[in-house]
């Protein structure tokens, strides 16, 4: 039996908006994901769910007593963490990568370096040699403002769904490049993508 609403047997299904609601031309963007018309989604990791090694970036008090981890003015940091493609995504889409991120209690602008390497690879492949991917943003001149800054495209002409990406990401503390005096605090990391379905229709 069709969905209603639907006129295409093989098009899948979309959250169901009420007119009622919410009034078309209101949100009439909302539809049904496909080749021909993707949506767009975050894939998000929260750093203070990654995993730190011997370059362990402070975890600080942020504001009050909610606590972040704080990238240091004058050595590198890092946190690692992976990512699984889902199956919605539209094979082959680039994907574009950004950090959400604050100055702290500072009004400075001066610039903060941060890295992302990582390693992406499809089920039963080799993941490759990693890829860095590096930026210098400026501070706001906010404090506690909230900050995003994009790392650029990555490629993904061969890649499927269930691919998964393992990843780095860092302040370069050291670098002549960061300028910004004071600890800087990561929040998270997520990658745009594009997605053509809500999933499979079938069990992979």
């Amino acid at each position: 039996m069709m969905a209603r609403g639907f006129t295409d047997p093989n098009q899948r299904l979309a959250p169901y908006v009420d007119p009622h609601v919410h009034p078309v031309g209101v949100h009439d963007h909302i539809g049904v994901a496909s080749a021909t018309n993707p949506l767009w989604d975050d894939l998000r990791v929260s750093l203070i769910s990654g995993i730190v090694g011997a370059n362990t970036p402070a975890l600080t008090a942020f504001r009050s007593s909610v606590q972040s981890y704080a990238f240091s003015a004058s050595q590198v940091n890092e946190v690692f963490f992976d990512v699984q493609i889902p199956h919605g995504w539209s094979k082959g889409s680039t994907v574009h990568p950004h950090i959400h991120w604050s100055p702290g209690n500072s009004t400075s602008t001066n610039v903060v370096r941060w890295e992302l390497e990582y390693t992406w690879a499809n089920i039963n492949a080799t993941f490759p040699t990693s890829t860095t991917l590096t930026v210098d943003a400026a501070a706001g001149g906010v404090a506690y403002g909230h900050q995003l800054t994009a790392f650029g495209t990555i490629d993904g002409t061969g890649k499927t769904d269930s691919s998964v990406l393992v990843c780095r990401v860092a302040r370069l503390g050291n670098h002549a490049n960061d300028t910004y005096p004071n600890t800087a605090f990561g929040l998270s990391v997520d990658f745009h993508i594009q997605y053509d379905s809500m999933g499979d229709p079938d069990l992979p």
